[in-house]
């Protein structure tokens, strides 16, 4: 509450700065607006068809659409565009004599003495203006153009023009009216021909723009995964024939399977390899045994030319239908037709079936030689041996066998192990390349997809750019906009006003000058005793002395309470001083010693500077105030040097009942006041310090006595106001001498 009330308080006070200033402000607005017109407003519309339109852009947010469009129309590379467009045809069509439908005469001047200093830039305006080339002028200023401050179209746009600039083509309205897909476009200034042509350039470079932006990253896009799906396409191609021609080349149809198949074959010979040895060992075993149970008896056998022919025979069978039978690897990586290949395998098993019928004939024939040459010995022993030549002869044919078929699965074991690394090398070589051939396969479509998704939104684009249409172009306005002077004014004055309490709220805050008893005590952090008025005021000098009577009576009511103890003389001892000089505490020291002497009171004012010597030893070293004055007095008012020029003893201070501090209202507070006051309250060791207020406002000494003469209606309506007694009733409440006559009225 005390906040609120310091609030009406500080607008009371300035009260005429914020009457008079803003009406004065609002005053000069409307008459200087008087006979000028508030420029010249031209709209247009546009019909988007996004809202009500088709897309074929699943999910497609129509409003981000619809925000990004109305976007584009204040985007500044639009507005850059603008601004260099309208200014070339102002150059190439304006007219510095009379206004036409570009611009004023006066414009076309403002802008031309402006561009006149640039010599280079003047030629290139010059020679265009000429050919009537208005597009060919917006080309050479966008070359022109440079990133500097003294450049002119850079700064043309960059800097503030009230036509030209970013700033002021601002200030086009677009505006998308709800639940339509109509946009209205309006642009307001002073110059007709500039407000037509500005917006007419706009809905052209928004054309320009918006097909830029809407077409021109999807057509980049299109040519890009168009690209894209050839160059991989070709690779894949080229991947691919590459692994044909490889496969071509090692003769691999199914790599998984032929390595199975080798895998196979090897465990086949492998086994084949371990048999034949096994028979070889076993053939050998019984041959060598059945010798040695022969002994020479064999020889004559081995020694027959008939024998030995036909051995040698069956030996050389037996070694074409092993090595036959053997594998070959050439049956794997044949390089032949179907065809050859089909016929080789027909011939060689005839072969190998030719060779085995030879081989029998041959065997056979060998029993009968070895029958016949047991016939030429037809003894006892040799009867007894026929069965051990015949399991020789055996035994022998199963050797030589053994020993052909060996010799082949060992061929054949090296042909496997030859194709081992043929086929090793292949696998990795095939795992490349299907690995590329996925990779470009996998590119291959992520580009068909993207080319489709590109083509789809080029479709949708397409579908809701055929919608947009401009349903109502700008047209060159006649009449001007008429200026609401007196809203003008009204707003004018009301600005007016709240910045001036802006401003006076902020002095306030950050102002250090006392002036007032919630200011003092905040800026203190001291209690404030009383609020002694300013008797300077001329207006209601004839009520000072009453008003001054009031006052000193408060003040007198509000030091006596604290007088407690009294001094070794019998007497109470006020101590009176000051931080600063002429703060007044001389002045109310005469006034109080006055007052106290009227009301029957023995009081003295001991004055600092007519009783002692302030640089003498006996104030320097008084241990009491008895040793400044011998008169026995109820009160003594010692009044105290400015504590910012002379030093206090600690004794006198102490002595008092309570030491008053004076400080003018009209001054500032400072750090020094702070620190001097501190050192007063630790020398006084716990004797009161108060403050009083010298110089106020008559309504602050009104907080601690009431309302003081004069007892007028504006007197009387202001005290209640100042104390937020908005309410209160009562006759004559405020005047002491009129409410004692009516009580002695009353009382008769």
């Amino acid at each position: 509450m005390e906040t609120l009330l310091y609030f009406f308080k500080l607008i009371w006070r300035v009260k005429w700065w914020l009457i008079v200033l803003p009406l004065i402000v609002g005053s000069i607005l409307v008459f200087s607006a008087k006979g000028k017109n508030g420029g010249y407003t031209v709209y247009s519309t546009v019909f988007t068809g996004i809202e009500g339109g088709f897309s074929l852009e699943e999910g497609a947010n129509k409003k981000i659409q619809q925000n990004n469009m109305i976007d584009l129309f204040d985007a500044k590379s639009t507005l850059r565009r603008v601004s260099y467009h309208l200014f070339a045809r102002v150059m190439v069509f304006g007219d510095p004599k009379k206004d036409n439908n570009i611009c004023n005469a006066s414009s076309y001047r403002e802008i031309y003495n402006r561009m006149k200093f640039h010599k280079d830039l003047l030629k290139i305006v010059t020679r265009y203006r000429n050919e009537k080339d208005e597009n060919g002028l917006f080309e050479e200023l966008t070359k022109y153009e440079k990133p500097n401050k003294d450049n002119f179209v850079y700064g043309l746009f960059n800097y503030y023009h009230p036509q030209y600039s970013f700033e002021a083509l601002q200030k086009i309205i677009v505006n998308h009216l709800e639940k339509s897909d109509i946009v209205e476009i309006s642009y307001t200034n002073s110059d007709p021909g500039i407000a037509y042509n500005t917006l007419d350039i706009l809905i052209d470079e928004f054309n320009h723009e918006y097909q830029d932006v809407r077409y021109g990253e999807t057509n980049k896009v299109i040519t890009f995964y168009k690209d894209l799906l050839d160059s991989s396409g070709k690779e894949l191609r080229d991947a691919e024939d590459e692994m044909t021609a490889y496969r071509e080349d090692n003769r691999i149809i199914n790599y998984v399977e032929e390595s199975k198949a080798l895998a196979g074959l090897d465990a086949t010979y492998k086994n084949k390899y371990l048999e034949a040895n096994i028979d070889y060992g076993t053939s050998k075993g019984l041959v060598s045994e059945i010798e040695e149970k022969l002994g020479d008896y064999i020889i004559r056998y081995k020694k027959n030319k008939r024998f030995i022919t036909l051995f040698e025979e069956s030996n050389k069978l037996s070694a074409k239908i092993s090595s036959l039978e053997a594998f070959d690897v050439s049956e794997m990586l044949a390089t032949d037709s179907l065809e050859n290949i089909k016929a080789k395998k027909e011939s060689k098993y005839l072969a190998i079936k030719s060779y085995k019928e030879r081989l029998a004939k041959v065997d056979e024939e060998l029993h009968d030689a070895i029958t016949q040459i047991n016939s030429k010995y037809t003894t006892k022993e040799g009867f007894s041996k026929a069965t051990l030549i015949d399991a020789w002869l055996n035994n022998l044919l199963k050797l030589r066998g053994a020993e052909a078929s060996k010799s082949a699965i060992e061929r054949s074991m090296i042909s496997v192990d030859s194709l081992y690394g043929h086929f090793a090398p292949i696998g990795s070589g095939l795992d490349r390349r299907n690995r590329d051939i996925s990779i470009k396969a996998d590119t291959y479509k992520k580009a068909i997809d993207g080319y489709n998704e590109a083509m789809n939104r080029k479709k949708g684009l397409e579908m809701t750019a055929a919608t947009i249409k401009v349903l109502s172009p700008p047209s060159f306005p006649l009449n001007s906009i008429n200026i609401d002077r007196k809203k003008l004014g009204i707003m004018a004055s009301f600005m007016t006003f709240f910045a001036l309490l802006g401003i006076f709220v902020i002095i306030e805050l950050i102002d250090h000058t006392l002036r007032d008893k919630m200011r003092t005590e905040r800026l203190t952090k001291e209690n404030v005793l009383f609020a002694f008025p300013d008797f300077a005021n001329k207006k209601n000098r004839a009520y000072n002395n009453e008003c001054q009577e009031i006052a000193i009576k408060h003040l007198s009511a509000q030091i006596l309470q604290f007088l407690n103890k009294r001094s070794s003389n019998g007497s109470y001892i006020i101590g009176i001083s000051s931080l600063e000089k002429q703060e007044g505490k001389t002045y109310i020291s005469e006034l109080l010693i006055e007052y106290w002497k009227q009301v029957g009171l023995k009081a003295k004012h001991v004055n600092w500077n007519v009783d002692y010597q302030i640089q003498s030893q006996e104030y320097l070293l008084a241990n009491s105030i008895a040793d400044l004055t011998t008169i026995d007095m109820d009160i003594i008012l010692v009044e105290f040097p400015a504590a910012g020029d002379y030093p206090i003893p600690s004794a006198l201070l102490q002595e008092c009942n309570v030491n008053l501090v004076v400080a003018r209202s009209t001054r500032a507070w400072k750090q020094k006041d702070t620190n001097l006051l501190s050192q007063l309250k630790v020398s006084g060791n716990g004797v009161p310090i108060q403050l009083i207020l010298n110089e106020v406002d008559k309504s602050e000494t009104e907080l601690f006595t009431g309302m003081l003469p004069p007892y007028t209606r504006y007197g009387k309506f202001k005290y209640k106001l100042s104390n937020l007694g908005l309410t209160e009733s009562g006759v004559n409440s405020y005047d002491p001498i009129q409410n004692e006559e009516n009580n002695q009225t009353t009382n008769a």
